[in-house]
């Protein structure tokens, strides 16, 4: 019976391991569309904002620093998918 109980509970832990995963990419398509929209969206508005050269680059350093900030957040989503698969792995033996 222990034996029936443990593999139902590696079947449970490894379904939702592979939501967590399936998640976790999704976020990263979400991040990735936001970041590209605003950045766009700001591009845009230089033209109508008449903004000047100064204003126009404290401008992009903002974008490109949260752009930063975004990539930073997606290594820590890779290394937190490299160990989902770990787990994954070690489940599957």
């Amino acid at each position: 019976m222990q034996r029936l109980e443990l593999i139902q509970l590696v079947s449970v832990v490894q379904q939702l391991m592979e939501s967590l995963e399936r998640n976790q990419i999704e976020h990263q398509k979400e991040y990735s569309l936001i970041m590209n929209n605003l950045t766009d969206k700001v591009e845009e508005s230089f033209l109508f904002l008449a903004l000047t050269e100064v204003q126009e680059d404290a401008l992009r350093k903002l974008i490109g620093d949260t752009e930063s900030a975004v990539a930073d957040l997606f290594d820590k989503s890779a290394d937190l998918q490299e160990k989902l698969t770990a787990i994954k792995m070690l489940l599957q033996i």
